[in-house]
């Protein structure tokens, strides 16, 4: 139960059991995953997309642009890290 609060905010477990059925519990479940799924392939795409070069508006080109605007950057463990 706790999961579908953490998906849908400003719900309260309490009140989800007294005003809802069991099966539409589950819908709400089943479809807050789905679309937290959808968000992250998005995100992923989006960054790979980026990264890779194939970002049509010219917001990056890359991970040689982004050096090139981040001289300072440092890849450590698989993770960039900037000085402020």
């Amino acid at each position: 139960m706790s999961q579908i609060c953490m998906l849908y905010p400003g719900s309260k477990i309490d009140d989800l059991l007294e005003n809802h059925s069991l099966e539409y519990l589950i819908l709400l479940y089943r479809h807050g995953w789905e679309a937290k799924e959808a968000e992250a392939k998005t995100f992923w795409n989006v960054l790979c997309e980026a990264f890779s070069g194939k970002d049509d508006k010219g917001l990056s080109k890359g991970v040689e642009k982004f050096k090139e605007s981040h001289p300072d950057g440092v890849l450590k463990d698989g993770v960039w890290i900037l000085s402020r």
